[in-house]
């Protein structure tokens, strides 16, 4: 999935918040689910003022993540209590999302961590500008 984020860099440092939107699905998403079932990503785009850079925020619900990981990665897959499977989807979560500026140029995202926190598994990017 690609982002083409429109901004100019003079007007991003009067903004602390560039964009906020939903993704109904990612890329990951479209691995082959029942029609009966919805999934979604939500991904949060920001401009931090304070270290000018812009972070990337997706959380997924364990759930959903479970089931695609399974699908990714094998039934073994274990997102809630397995450190490598969350990793794992951290990593494609990271492969299969990007920024473009106007130029149609990707922006260098760089990992800064991913977390499972209750009923969530959280994966965070930056990149500067």
């Amino acid at each position: 999935m690609t982002l083409h984020l429109k901004y100019k860099k003079m007007q991003l440092s009067h903004k602390t918040l560039l964009f906020s939107f939903v993704l109904t699905t990612l890329s990951l998403m479209s691995v082959n689910i029942d029609a009966h079932q919805k999934r979604e990503a939500i991904t949060r785009v920001l401009f931090n003022e304070r270290t000018q850079s812009i972070e990337v925020i997706h959380r997924f619900l364990i759930h959903d993540a479970e089931h695609v990981a399974k699908k990714l990665f094998g039934k073994k897959s274990d997102i809630i209590n397995d450190k490598k499977s969350q990793a794992n989807f951290a990593d494609y979560v990271i492969k299969n999302f990007s920024i473009k500026d106007l130029d149609d140029n990707s922006l260098y995202l760089t990992t800064v961590g991913f977390e499972v926190d209750g009923r969530y598994i959280w994966v965070y990017q930056e990149t500067p500008l």
